[in-house]
């Protein structure tokens, strides 16, 4: 799942939800929804995209691809 990918990749970046929420101004209830939806917009994707050093492969994977 998709989903889970991404949570794998934000802990072993080393970021909780909580901080993630901090950083994109949510409670951390609601980037967990976002997080299980996978619904960010582009600027939140490309700051994960940045954080967690993901390729342009990788984003497309997650966020775009079947």
């Amino acid at each position: 799942m998709k989903s889970e990918k991404l949570k794998q990749i934000r802990k072993q970046c080393g970021y909780t939800q909580s901080q993630m929420a901090t950083i994109f101004s949510y409670s951390r209830q609601n980037f967990s929804q976002k997080e299980c939806n996978l619904s960010f917009s582009r600027y939140e994707i490309k700051k994960m995209k940045e954080l967690y050093g993901l390729s342009k492969e990788e984003v497309y994977d997650i966020f775009i691809g079947d």
